[in-house]
């Protein structure tokens, strides 16, 4: 019997230890509410960061797209002429501008912006799959406080049930068995501290994961898990993100098309030229034409 009541009150002992360490309170300890919550996954959660800086190239890509693509090209020649009157130097010199037909430069503009659209959507759309997952963890977080909560009071009633019966046995008011049954409840009541202190470690490594925060900075939730609903983020007819971004990917595949048909066109080129040969000045007017016979968009 006397070793039914060691081995009850070491087990109890070693499942103290958990309960403990847990409340023992961290250096950095942060409060979070719902609604700084998702102030700080819109601001620093990785996955808007991603998809913000991806929005912001694509939308460089439009004002590239704007400038104008076909610069003028400038040509000029010098060298000495030999002839039987004397020695006198050409001088030759030219201005050039390609021009584009078939809308080449809006139609590049029409697919940077659908691509610029599909990003703007895409972005949308992490934000609603982050949000979304930020109010699971938020409210397992504030379930498995109350759990905590309820367990910790638990486990405070399972300890003092077995210091009156490891008191009542001593005296000799009861037997072993009644303080071998007390110690293992009390250490039972201390497993489920500890199994609530993982899963709230757990969801605070996934809530930090989504808000950007660093591992050495504990977190506590703010809120009563029966209070608790994560109100929507966007109006209730909004149409879903990632339908926007196909649609937007359609545009620019249809945009892409129409470009591809645009270089099928030739393109011209005019310009001026000035010439100088033998003491007489010439000017002449420059055309030229590319045909596309091998490079058809």
């Amino acid at each position: 019997m006397l070793r039914i009541v060691v081995s009850g009150a070491l087990l109890g002992a070693l499942f103290a230890i958990p309960v403990a360490n847990a409340q023992q309170p961290d250096a950095e300890t942060i409060q979070i509410s719902w609604t700084s919550a998702v102030e700080l996954a819109r601001r620093q959660s990785p996955q808007m960061v991603v998809a913000r800086a991806s929005g912001g190239e694509a939308a460089s890509h439009v004002e590239a797209a704007r400038v104008w693509r076909t610069n003028p090209r400038v040509m000029g020649s010098s060298g000495p002429r030999f002839g039987g009157s004397g020695t006198s130097v050409d001088v030759s010199l030219g201005l050039e501008q390609p021009i584009v037909f078939g809308g080449t430069p809006a139609l590049r503009v029409d697919v940077a912006e659908a691509l610029a659209q599909s990003e703007a959507a895409r972005a949308a759309e992490v934000e609603r799959v982050v949000l979304g997952d930020l109010a699971v963890v938020y409210t397992e977080l504030l379930y498995w406080k109350e759990r905590r909560r309820l367990a910790v009071a638990s486990f405070e009633l399972a300890e003092e049930v077995e210091r009156v019966a490891r008191r009542r046995h001593e005296v000799g008011d009861v037997g072993g068995l009644d303080a071998s049954v007390a110690a293992l409840a009390r250490a039972s009541a201390a497993s489920e501290v500890s199994r609530a202190d993982a899963r709230l470690v757990g969801a605070q490594g996934r809530l930090k994961l989504l808000l950007g925060i660093g591992p050495r900075t504990a977190i506590e939730v703010d809120g009563e898990l029966e209070s608790f609903g994560a109100p929507a983020t966007g109006p209730a007819d909004a149409p879903r993100p990632e339908v926007t971004r196909l649609m937007a990917q359609e545009r620019a595949a249809a945009a892409s098309e129409d470009l591809a048909r645009a270089r099928r066109l030739p393109t011209l080129t005019a310009g001026v030229e000035y010439a100088r040969e033998e003491q007489a000045n010439i000017v002449l007017a420059v055309l030229s034409l590319t045909l596309p016979f091998f490079d058809r968009g």
